[in-house]
């Protein structure tokens, strides 16, 4: 019995030894190398052929619509033509003047000035508008030398002192109610206003007291409104 293994497992290691892999040759690698490359070249000539197929159908469906939006007619019309302007549109002097009136409004919402009713129901341009900085503090229409030219003197000559001591104190810009108050005070109107302590209210009286204080009574009681 001990034989008889022997010798099966013998006969079953020289099988094994036989079926052992055979080494590939030069001739081997070479047929495989010329192999690859062959499918290499059929993969790239069939890309090459795609693209042209793609590139054929690009060309022939879009070459109307590219004509048509190419047309140099066209862009002709659409682009201005250089140094040539466009009409301005003159808007009747009705529609400009509601349009400054929206702005003043939008301009005192946005700064926190509130008119009375009474002064939202006088007409258009009663009520002064605000000045936006204390270089638009400009002498009243009413305001006439006594020798009744502009008010180029005295007014002026005031104002350039009023402005400089501001300078000096460094107010940087109206508060509210000054740019309110200022305007209408000029205009000789009556004028009660209410803001919060510290807002410049003194400031908002005595600057036009004291440019209404170089016209003399003829002036300012006698000059047209």
């Amino acid at each position: 019995m001990e034989d008889l293994f022997n010798m099966l497992s013998s006969s079953a290691r020289i099988d094994k030894s036989r079926r052992k892999k055979r080494r590939p040759t030069a001739r081997d690698v070479a047929g495989n190398h010329r192999r690859a490359a062959t499918a290499a070249r059929a993969s790239r000539r069939r890309d090459d052929e795609d693209d042209g197929g793609d590139a054929a159908r690009s060309d022939g469906g879009g070459s109307d619509g590219d004509a048509a939006r190419s047309d140099p007619s066209d862009d002709n019309e659409s682009r201005p033509t250089p140094g040539r302007k466009r009409p301005r549109k003159d808007h009747p002097a009705s529609k400009l003047a509601k349009i400054r009136r929206e702005e003043v409004a939008s301009f005192r919402r946005r700064v926190g000035i509130r008119l009375s009713a009474d002064n939202r129901s006088e007409p258009d341009g009663s009520v002064p508008d605000p000045i936006t900085s204390f270089d638009g503090i400009a002498a009243p229409s009413w305001w006439r030398d006594t020798a009744g030219g502009p008010a180029s003197s005295s007014f002026g000559r005031c104002r350039d002192a009023v402005l400089r001591n501001i300078e000096g104190g460094a107010w940087r810009e109206p508060t509210p109610v000054q740019m309110q108050v200022v305007p209408a005070l000029l205009g000789r109107r009556d004028v009660m206003a209410c803001a919060p302590t510290g807002s410049g209210k003194s400031g908002a009286f005595v600057i036009p007291a004291i440019l209404l204080a170089r016209a003399d009574e003829g002036t300012y009681y006698g000059g047209a409104g």
